[in-house]
Parts: structure tokens; C-alpha cells; sequence
């Protein structure tokens, strides 16, 4: 009897210490919703790659809920609620997090309580909702003014007042990621948008990004979110320096890559067979509302220069061959006109060092030897101009 009294004791306080364990794995989130009685609320993860739906709640009459969930260690959520509205969270097992919001001002009344990532994720969404709700006022602005007569100039000062209200955010933002770097809140922030205008580009505000990137690696190494993220600034870091070494593999005084293409009636042209002439080679797509900007001015020099040994080759970077084909019979051009129809898989992206921004233009001499990197249309001009005429 001695030793099955042991046993029992020993297998209770085994289950006590399981179930200790069990009870310490959940993150409890208590939600306090004024004037939310009966409201669903839907609670979601986001994964590196993808947000999925992970469990519902219904608030009772006191608009109250208990949000129960089993993080591996710090995940971060959405609460979804049904009149579109959303909180931000950042959870982590062990700790519990108190959210109260009026369910009729949400974006503007929530408070988080659960210490420091919850300040800043508070602070900075009511400020990020806040913007968002001026920005899609302009926006009802605009399209109730579209058939007034002064339209132009109510376009023209709105769009002023959304720049400023852009950039002031955007600094208000940038402060907060550099005060606090290591914040796993930064996630959120620095990949928001207002309107259609993410608030940092990565290519323009890349030392924000690595500092981020660094600061969060160094204190969360095995979270799965900063891994992700750690994953894409080594992919862009990396692509920066194969951009500085093909920028200067394409720099003014360097052999212009050769390549085959069919020309729009479907016969091969090799860049080489132009050798003896100064060639314009000029990367575009028929989407691309800029080099419909630069058409005129690059037939007026075609025209200018043509007899003096000047070409264009317009190098499209379309998909669909419908689409090349209406746009160069519209364009009304004389130049050579060629496609591998490839888009992003074509070689000439790294062939040429080619981004989205097109079109980008390459000059180069009788000797196929590169004269300019990405010339403007009047630096284009003033070489040709130098040497065909003086």
C-alpha cells in the first residue's frame, strides 16, 4: 500500500506539472469591447508568407471576451472585427494582453495593454488609422469634384494636401522605427501603406530596412517573422551589389552586351550587325506611359541624325505580342522594333542591369563600345548633336 500511495502521488504531481505546462503555453488575450454585446471578432496569425484565420470569438453582453491562444513563442495577430475595422498584436506564451476599444470608434478609442510592444504598436496604428481615414476623405473629394468645372485645380491642391499629409507621416514613422530598432512592432510598420503608397520603399530607404534587419536579428535570431525578413534584405542586399557590379560592367567606355532578337516581322537581328553606326538601344514596354512621353523628341532626332549613321533599337520588354505589335503601329515608327516577348524571365534583365523603371536607354558608338549609361533625352541629343555636327 506504502508504494501504490508513492506511485499515485508521484503520477498526480507528474499530470499537475504537465498540466502546469500546458496552462503556461497559452498567451490569454482579454478583450473589453463598449458597445460590442454579441460582436464575432476574428482572430488571425500571420505567418512569414501568408495570413490564415486561426479561431473566433463571440463578445457576450458586456461586449467582454477571452481570446485563448497557444503561440510557439512570439507571434503577431490580427483581431478582425465585423465592421471591418482591426487591432494589431504582437503575443508571446506566458504573458496575457488586455484590448479595449468602443466598437463604434475602434481605429481611433483601442488600447493595449501588455508593455512596451503594445505602446508602440497603440501610438503608432492610431496615427496610421488616422492618416488612412484623411487620406480616403481626399480621395471622396476628389471623385465628387470630377465633372466640376474647376476639377483640374481641385485635383491639383488635394493632391498637395495628400503629399503633405504622406510626409508627415512618413517622418512621423521613420522616428518611431529609430527610437526603438529592436522592436518586433517594426515588422508592422515598415511594410504599411496609405492609399497605394507604401510609406518606405526599400530602394530609397534602405538604411531604414538594415537597421531594422540588424537590430531585430541580433535580438530575436530564432523568431520565424525576422528570419523571413532577415531572409529578404540579404536577397535586396545582395541584389545592390550585383547592381553596382553591373552598373559598372555597362559603364561609358565598356563593350555593349550583344544579343539576337526577332524583329517585329519575326526576322533575327543581332545587336552587332549594326557595328559602324551610333545606336540608341532604348528597353520599354507598351505599358509604359514615360517612353510614350519620350517618343516625339526621339523622332525628331531620328529624323535629325538617321543619314549620319544614327539607329534606335527599341527593345521591348512586353509578354504579350498583341500588345508590342498595336503599340508600335500606333507609335508610327521607322526605327528597328524587337522582343524576345519574355518580360521578367528575358536575359536582358541582367544582361542590361534593367529594373522596372523603363524605359532605360543605352548609347553607344560605331564600335559597339558604350557612350552613356541611361542617358536622358536631352543628354542623348547633346551627344549626337556633338558628334554628328560639329
Amino acid at each position: 500500500m506504502k508504494y501504490i500511495f508513492i506511485i499515485c502521488i508521484t503520477l498526480l504531481t507528474i499530470t499537475a506539472c504537465n498540466d502546469s505546462v500546458k496552462r503556461a503555453e497559452f498567451a490569454n488575450i482579454q478583450l473589453n469591447l463598449q458597445n460590442g454585446a454579441n460582436q464575432k471578432v476574428v482572430i488571425e496569425r500571420i505567418d512569414p508568407t501568408e495570413i490564415v484565420a486561426i479561431d473566433s470569438v463571440i463578445c457576450d453582453q458586456n461586449g467582454k471576451a477571452l481570446i485563448r491562444t497557444s503561440p510557439e513563442n512570439t507571434e503577431l495577430l490580427i483581431l478582425q472585427f465585423s465592421n471591418h475595422a482591426y487591432i494589431p498584436l504582437i503575443v508571446t506564451k506566458n504573458r496575457n494582453t488586455s484590448v479595449s476599444a468602443d466598437f463604434n470608434r475602434i481605429s481611433s478609442t483601442f488600447l493595449i495593454e501588455d508593455g512596451y510592444e503594445s505602446e508602440i504598436i497603440t501610438t503608432y496604428f492610431k496615427r496610421l488609422f488616422y492618416d488612412q481615414q484623411q487620406s480616403d476623405s481626399l480621395a471622396l473629394v476628389l471623385n465628387q469634384a470630377a465633372e466640376s468645372a474647376n476639377f483640374e485645380q481641385t485635383r491639383f491642391n488635394l493632391i498637395n494636401t495628400f503629399n503633405n499629409l504622406f510626409q508627415q507621416h512618413q517622418a512621423f514613422a521613420d522616428s518611431m522605427i529609430r527610437r526603438h530598432p529592436s522592436a518586433l512592432s517594426n515588422l508592422y510598420i515598415i511594410n504599411q501603406s496609405i492609399g497605394n503608397h507604401r510609406i518606405f520603399n526599400m530602394s530609397i530607404d534602405s538604411s531604414l530596412f538594415f537597421l531594422v534587419d540588424d537590430s531585430l536579428t541580433k535580438k530575436f535570431p530564432d523568431n520565424a517573422h525576422v528570419i523571413k525578413n532577415h531572409e529578404r534584405i540579404g536577397k535586396f542586399r545582395k541584389s545592390i551589389i550585383m547592381k553596382q557590379l553591373a552598373e559598372k560592367r555597362l559603364a561609358a567606355g565598356n563593350k555593349a552586351p550583344d544579343f539576337t532578337l526577332n524583329d517585329i516581322q519575326g526576322k533575327t537581328f543581332t545587336l552587332s550587325d549594326l557595328q559602324g553606326k551610333t545606336v540608341l538601344i532604348a528597353f520599354w514596354a507598351s505599358w509604359n506611359g514615360q517612353f510614350r512621353n519620350d517618343l516625339e523628341m526621339l523622332k525628331i532626332m531620328y529624323q535629325d541624325y538617321h543619314k549620319s549613321g544614327f539607329e534606335i533599337v527599341a527593345v521591348s520588354m512586353d509578354e504579350k505580342e498583341d500588345f508590342w505589335k498595336n503599340a508600335v503601329t500606333t507609335q508610327n515608327v521607322k526605327w528597328k522594333n524587337v522582343s524576345d516577348l519574355q518580360n521578367i524571365h528575358s536575359p536582358l534583365i541582367k544582361m542590361y542591369n534593367l529594373s522596372e523603371d523603363l524605359p532605360i536607354f543605352y548609347l553607344i558608338d560605331e564600335k559597339g563600345i558604350i557612350m552613356a549609361q541611361n542617358p536622358s533625352m536631352r543628354e542623348v541629343d547633346d551627344l549626337l548633336y556633338e558628334k554628328f555636327m560639329k
